[in-house]
């Protein structure tokens, strides 16, 4: 997207360091049976997802096999949507797995704020950071687009370091069309049914 922070480099899948970090945070497998643990307790967590969206399940389970490799057991739990949504109303999981279109809103105002700030929408978790808060505020009363994007770039700093959701991946797009269709413009953004005004059918 036009607003991203260019200068964040994609993170790295790095086992190492992840069984460096969770060692010296003091989960140990202390028995043997391949899962951390500490003061008693298993590292065992499970993952919501839901199959209306059918690459979710196969994600939630690479994403379980990825983590065992390090000690962490992950359960994923297919459930009904409305019910992953009851359950993080109470508090009541680890983690989820869920789609979101940010790419059909070119606007960073909109997805940062649903996700980042304090009150927004789809902050699950319930990640609060004022400073967050204060430059979506901030980028409210910017009308030079240059100076709002930059604004919006410290907060993607902040979120990238503190991580409080993690983007796992990113959906394709493929287009399927007879020859006889001309002037088709593809939109990167769009991933739903899309005809353009400049369509037409070669007779």
């Amino acid at each position: 997207m036009v607003w991203t922070n260019k200068d964040l480099e994609p993170y790295k899948q790095d086992y190492k360091k992840a069984d460096s970090l969770l060692t010296e945070a003091g989960w140990i497998d202390t028995d043997g049976d391949g899962i951390r643990d500490k003061d008693g307790q298993k590292l065992e967590l499970t993952l919501m997802t839901f199959s209306t969206r059918p690459g979710l399940p196969p994600m939630a389970e690479a994403i379980a096999a990825q983590l065992s490799k390090i000690g962490i057991k992950v359960t994923p739990e297919v459930l009904e949507y409305g019910d992953i949504l009851e359950r993080q109303k109470e508090g009541n999981w680890d983690l989820s797995l869920a789609p979101f279109a940010i790419a059909m809103v070119p606007d960073p105002e909109f997805i940062l704020t649903n996700w980042y700030s304090t009150n927004g929408t789809d902050n699950k978790p319930g990640y609060s950071n004022p400073e967050v808060d204060k430059l979506i505020e901030e980028t409210k009363g910017i009308t030079n687009q240059e100076e709002r994007y930059a604004k919006f770039n410290e907060v993607e700093k902040i979120v990238y370091e503190e991580q409080p959701m993690i983007l796992v991946a990113y959906y394709g797009c493929d287009i399927v069309k007879k020859d006889t269709v001309k002037g088709y413009i593809f939109d990167p953004t769009a991933h739903d049914y899309r005809i353009n005004a400049g369509m037409y059918i070669e007779k």
